[in-house]
This record gives C-alpha cells, sequence and structure tokens, in this order.
C-alpha cells in the first residue's frame, strides 16, 4: 500500500472524500473541478475588462463593487461543487 501525497490529502479534505481516494472518486473531482476551473477562467478573464474600463470614469464605484462581485462569484463557486459533491456522495461516495 502506497503512502497517501500531500495533493491527494487536500483533494479528500477539499471535496469531504472518506476512505481511499479510488480511480471513480478522482475521476469525479477532476470533473467537478475542471467545470469549476473553466468558468472561472473565462469569467475573469472577461470579467476584468469590464473594471479596468470603467475604472478611469469611475473609480470609486469600481473599488466599492468589485471585490464584493469576486467574493459573491467564489461563494457561488464553492456552492456548486459543494452541490455536486452532496449529489455524487448520494449516489457513489
Amino acid at each position: 500500500m502506497k503512502k497517501e501525497t500531500f495533493t491527494e490529502k487536500l483533494i479528500k479534505r477539499t471535496y469531504g472524500i472518506s476512505g481511499p481516494l479510488d480511480e471513480y472518486k478522482r475521476r469525479e473531482t477532476d470533473r467537478i473541478g475542471n467545470q469549476v476551473f473553466i468558468v472561472l477562467f473565462y469569467l475573469m478573464i472577461f470579467g476584468n475588462l469590464i473594471p479596468l474600463l470603467l475604472a478611469y470614469k469611475y473609480p470609486q464605484e469600481v473599488a466599492l463593487i468589485y471585490p464584493p462581485l469576486i467574493l459573491v462569484i467564489a461563494l457561488i463557486s464553492a456552492g456548486y461543487v459543494t452541490y455536486k459533491i452532496e449529489k455524487n456522495r448520494n449516489y457513489s461516495y
């Protein structure tokens, strides 16, 4: 039996997996993580253009609105991951 790597420990801790991290669990966590990454990547790339353009004309509004907006996006992403993990746990974990 091989020793668990630090990455595997982080994955198990983040996704709430108990027991060994087998191929199916690893594949499901990779799938969920990839979906969230793709959405957040493009959202951050294109979403940063709007504040960048608005910052010249409305710097105070951008400074007040943009950080809470990033927090809301992060919370929605975390909620999505939690929802998908719980949904998969009912069927497989």
